[in-house]
């Protein structure tokens, strides 16, 4: 299954995951809100002897504080849930079957502009799983296309979790799955932040 693919189908699952734990939140802040009004609303009943305004005005104050404690309760379980998703998603894609995890690699090159002397670096682990016969037909392929056909593999090995970083002179092109998926990741966290802080367009929906 191409890269694309694959964390488009991530992308969906944490939306999906997301809605529900938006849903999740945003009715036990409700619960949690209408729990605080009627404590305060006592409280301020009290307070009325002191005076109207000076109760109303601490009914606000108190509502805005425990406002703002479910937001950042709620933005730290998402940022959280998040970073979940991705760190199963990094794990997917480096459990794929040597044929499968070739094949996104290739594409991956394949989109990659290359001129043909390029240096390719790679994981100690992913070296040995993609063998030397992998790059030997990346450079079959350039010199069809009219191009050297001299790519290597670095003698430099990175502890990256999968991918690869392309380097030409002192020039790289980062294309680990980590920076991949992190391109993806925050994407997707405006995406969620707008569902979760939208309330009156989440609850149309």
């Amino acid at each position: 299954m191409p890269l694309d693919k694959i964390v488009a189908k991530i992308s969906q699952d944490a939306k999906l995951k997301a809605q529900a734990f938006i849903d999740q939140a945003q009715a036990e802040a409700r619960q949690y809100l209408k729990q605080a009004e009627t404590k305060i609303e006592a409280e301020c009943r009290q307070l009325l002897a002191a005076g109207e305004e000076r109760a109303n005005r601490e009914k606000k104050q108190r509502l805005q504080i425990a406002t703002l404690d479910i937001r950042k309760q709620i933005l730290a379980e998402k940022q959280g849930l998040i970073i979940s998703v991705f760190d199963q998603a990094l794990l997917e894609l480096q459990r794929l079957d040597n044929k499968k995890y070739a094949s996104i690699i290739k594409n991956l090159l394949d989109g990659y502009p290359l001129m043909g002397d390029e240096e390719i670096i790679v994981s100690p682990a992913d070296r040995k799983r993609l063998g030397e016969g992998f790059l030997g037909e990346i450079n079959r392929q350039l010199k069809r296309q009219g191009k050297r056909g001299e790519c290597v593999w670095s003698a430099e090995q990175r502890n990256i979790k999968g991918g690869f970083i392309v380097r030409r002179g002192k020039i790289e092109a980062n294309y680990s799955f980590e920076s991949l998926l992190k391109s993806q990741r925050e994407e997707l966290e405006q995406q969620v932040a707008q569902l979760l802080f939208d309330e009156p367009k989440s609850s149309k929906e």
